[in-house]
């Protein structure tokens, strides 16, 4: 059984599939738990910087959908009780892009979500399941931001992203093997680089703020 080494903890990849599997099953609680961790990140403090590991799973094309390929990952973010975090960070971005006009930066407006926010914006619910969301913003190079594996759920084998690329679409292969750096935004026209995530509370192995870490693995053990 094959092992893999996120913020200093090693899982085995059966743990990181029971997990999963679990957490789909009991999606509600685990979702609270994290949204708890949250809310308490967010005491006194209108933003703050945090790791967020997750387990997603991958979308494989048609010819591949009965197979089940998990995305773990751990990423540096930004959590913001303000959605004008998200402007203003969007607009300090796009001003250093020598490809933007001045007035199309200074006039951005989010454009519409596939979620709607609560009162602490970075909690929200999604648009089409009602689930509850955690939204951060990621930043600088997403190439190198991430520490990320992937595992076949069925074979438990940490999978590299060549072979993960061969079971997707050309287009999402050629995002895994090659992805951009930058956004652009065709409502507005600005090209940015603040990379805007929405992951279901339920899919979030652990979250770290302030020297304080809350991990899920325990209700999905």
């Amino acid at each position: 059984m094959q092992t893999i080494t996120l913020n200093n903890v090693n899982y085995t990849t059966a743990q990181i599939a029971t997990h999963y599997n679990n957490a789909q099953n009991n999606s509600v609680a685990v979702a609270q738990n994290t949204c708890n961790a949250v809310q308490i990140m967010h005491k006194g403090a209108v933003t703050t910087f945090a790791n967020v590991v997750q387990v997603t799973r991958v979308t494989t094309s048609a010819q591949h959908k009965a197979l089940t390929i998990l995305k773990v990952s751990s990423v540096n973010v930004l959590l913001s009780s303000s959605a004008l975090t998200y402007t203003n960070a969007v607009k300090n971005s796009a001003s250093k892009q020598a490809v933007n006009n001045a007035s199309n930066v200074q006039n951005f407006t989010a454009s519409k979500a596939s979620f709607t926010r609560t009162d602490i914006a970075s909690i929200a619910h999604s648009n089409k399941t009602s689930a509850l969301q955690l939204v951060y913003l990621a930043f600088s190079n997403v190439r190198s931001a991430n520490k990320t594996y992937y595992i076949c759920a069925q074979t438990l084998q940490v999978l590299c992203k060549n072979t993960v690329s061969q079971y997707l679409t050309a287009s999402a292969s050629k995002a895994l093997l090659n992805p951009s750096t930058t956004i652009h935004n065709v409502t507005n026209n600005v090209t940015h680089s603040v990379h805007t995530r929405s992951v279901n509370m339920h899919n979030v192995l652990s979250i770290t703020a302030n020297k304080t870490t809350t991990s899920n693995l325990a209700l999905t053990a």
